[in-house]
């Protein structure tokens, strides 16, 4: 039962249906939750991480170094040890829509992505508009843009933006 919670960490509180903030991550992969001696990074099958874009470049702005704490983050998505079939979900989360620090934050996870996917994962990445009902927000997918920087991913995008209604609910305009 307790490796079935583990399993689908991700929806397990509603405060973070939408997955696991990144700088809880190495918290929430090493902590044994139920004091049985399971450390859930020997256990998940499957996890979504919300990158909070905004505070993330707001951080970078302050103060560079930050750069080493948020990569130390995204490293610790090493220590899931089974990553064949695993399920990692990267959102992108952002209420000021900047497509020029897209980049920096593909760049700080690509190093991971590469190896979860070298070894069997499956990496979803995707930008998750930043609003009250996240469930009804529209969601681009960014794995384009992570894997193939040089290509076009930012017409794309802009593409995508133009479509979705002012509301920010996820019904393109008709």
């Amino acid at each position: 039962m307790i490796e079935a919670w583990y399993s689908r960490i991700h929806g397990a509180n509603p405060n973070i249906a939408m997955g696991v903030p990144l700088d809880h991550v190495p918290y929430i992969l090493q902590h044994d939750r139920f004091h049985v001696g399971l450390k859930p990074a020997a256990v998940l099958r499957k996890l979504a991480v919300i990158i909070r874009a905004d505070e993330l470049i707001a951080d970078l702005e302050h103060d560079s170094e930050k750069e080493k704490l948020y990569g130390m983050f995204f490293k610790s998505l090493l220590s899931i040890e089974k990553r064949l079939g695993f399920v990692l979900t990267l959102r992108v989360q952002q209420k000021h829509v900047r497509l020029n620090v897209w980049q920096r934050i593909l760049n700080m996870c690509r190093d991971v992505v590469t190896i979860f996917e070298k070894e069997g994962a499956r990496v979803r990445i995707q930008f998750v508009y930043n609003c009250e009902e996240p469930l009804r927000v529209p969601k681009y997918d960014m794995y384009p843009a992570l894997k193939y920087p040089e290509s076009d991913w930012r017409q794309d995008a802009i593409r995508f933006f133009d479509t979705v209604r002012p509301s920010h609910y996820s019904d393109p305009i008709p």
